[in-house]
Parts: structure tokens; C-alpha cells; sequence
């Protein structure tokens, strides 16, 4: 049992910093997207990055994770400085769609390792299901939420995306396969939420909406 739990919690951090620095590059690529200078790209590398996992913290009334480990808003502002550079010297060859393919894709990306996270960090606090299905969930989408709104645009997960609905579903498989197997429900779970994400930006898919 207690190796289980001491693998469990190697996959968590490596899973943290792997949604992390996921978002963080999304983050990054919406400053520049929208023009803002290197202050605001590096605002939103940490917002995006450390929201999600922020929000969640508050909601458990436990520490914020990157209180005592500073070295995540270090991470961001590395990230975001980085892709500043990278883009100042290829403008030129870059059309429009490449901001909206990788940053849909770093979205993405982002979204298993932190829907792991947050139901992994809730389940140890010993909350329903439900509730872990839902902090999986607030990990998943307040980062974006925050990056969406400071970009004065409607957030991914409010339009007609299939967005959220992957990450419940994902968080149910993960529930269900966890008891059985730990790496299986990893690996299911988070296989469903990227080859959904993945469908979803190629054929462009979407959930019914109202035309006004």
C-alpha cells in the first residue's frame, strides 16, 4: 500500500508540472496572439499555468501549491520569455492559424494531467466522487477561464466546444478504473480526453447552440 501511494505521488507531481507547463505555453501564445507586450504574455503564462489549480486549492481551504514552491511562477515567466523570443524572430513566416492550432493543441495537452490532478488531490481529502469529479473539472478549465477573460474573449469552455463534457467523462473512467488499476485508469482516461480534444478541433465539432 505505501508503495502505491509513494507512485501515486510521483505520477501527480510529474503530472502537475506537465499540465502546467502546458497551459503555461497556451497562456503564453494568447498574450501574443493578442499583441500585448512581454508584461502581459508573462501575466498570462502564470495565470493560465497556476489558475486552475489556485481555484481548486481555495475551494479545499488548503495552502496554494505554489506557495512553497515558488519555482512555478519561475516556470512561467521562463516559458513565456522564451516563446516572446521564438516569435520575435519568426513572425515573418507565421500566418494567423498557427496561434489557434497550438494553442488549441497546449489547451489540450494540459487538460489529463490536471483533470488527474484535481480529482487525485480531492480524492485525498476524502470527497465523493462527485465533488472529486468536479474539482477534476475547476483544475481543468480555471486556468483557461482566467486566460480567456483577461483576453476579453467568451472562455473556450462557455462555447460550443466539446470542452468539458471529455473532462467529466475522463474523470468518470479515471474513477472507475482507479480501484482496479491506478496506471490503466491514467491511461484510459486520459486517452478518451485527448483523442476527444483532438476529434474536436480537426472536424471542428460542436455542441448545439442558439443562433439569435
Amino acid at each position: 500500500m505505501t508503495n502505491n501511494l509513494i507512485i501515486s505521488q510521483e505520477i501527480l507531481f510529474v503530472f502537475n508540472i506537465l499540465g502546467s507547463i502546458a497551459f503555461m505555453i497556451s497562456g503564453s501564445l494568447a498574450g501574443i496572439k493578442k499583441h500585448m507586450d512581454i508584461g502581459g504574455i508573462i501575466s498570462l503564462s502564470i495565470v493560465t499555468g497556476i489558475g486552475g489549480g489556485t481555484i481548486r486549492d481555495i475551494l479545499l481551504q488548503i495552502p496554494m501549491f505554489w506557495i512553497n514552491q515558488n519555482w512555478y511562477i519561475y516556470l512561467a515567466i521562463i516559458i513565456a520569455i522564451g516563446l516572446f523570443i521564438f516569435y520575435k524572430n519568426i513572425q515573418p513566416h507565421l500566418e494567423y492559424r498557427f496561434f489557434n492550432y497550438w494553442l488549441n493543441f497546449f489547451d489540450a495537452l494540459g487538460l489529463v494531467p490536471f483533470m488527474i490532478t484535481g480529482v487525485t488531490i480531492a480524492q485525498s481529502y476524502n470527497h465523493t466522487e462527485l465533488v472529486c469529479i468536479l474539482f477534476g473539472l475547476i483544475t481543468c478549465i480555471g486556468g483557461g477561464v482566467l486566460r480567456d477573460t483577461l483576453c476579453n474573449e467568451i472562455p473556450i469552455v462557455f462555447r460550443d466546444q466539446l470542452y468539458a463534457t471529455p473532462v467529466i467523462i475522463g474523470a468518470i473512467i479515471y474513477l472507475s478504473l482507479a480501484p482496479i488499476d491506478r496506471i490503466l485508469a491514467i491511461v484510459v482516461s486520459g486517452a478518451f480526453i485527448a483523442a476527444v480534444r483532438i476529434i474536436t478541433i480537426v472536424y471542428k465539432l460542436k455542441l448545439p447552440s442558439i443562433s439569435v
